[in-house]
């Protein structure tokens, strides 16, 4: 997932997504949670996120932080951001 944080929000969105991280990994099912932030363009943020099956990536979803964080800040805080499902092919999540 990339996220492009707004005019200004850089600091807001990377407070969030490191606290969103954070609880994550203390949700069962999760496998690795990790987020990144462009050197050479720091409004960017990539965050990769691995999960058992799509039943616990449902599950996080749902959360309250999720909800609280994501949804309720986050989201108002990025410019965009855009989100893809992936198969590991080669080597290991």
């Amino acid at each position: 997932m990339t996220w492009i944080a707004g005019p200004g929000e850089e600091g807001k969105v990377r407070e969030i997504l490191v606290r969103v991280a954070a609880e994550t990994r203390r949700e069962p099912g999760y496998i690795r949670y990790a987020v990144h932030q462009a050197k050479s363009e720091p409004a960017r943020f990539v965050l990769y996120h691995v999960y058992r099956d799509s039943n616990v990536l449902r599950a996080h979803s749902e959360s309250d932080h999720f909800k609280r964080d994501v949804v309720g800040e986050a989201v108002a805080a990025a410019g965009s951001r855009e989100r893809i499902e992936v198969n590991v092919i080669g080597g290991k999540a």
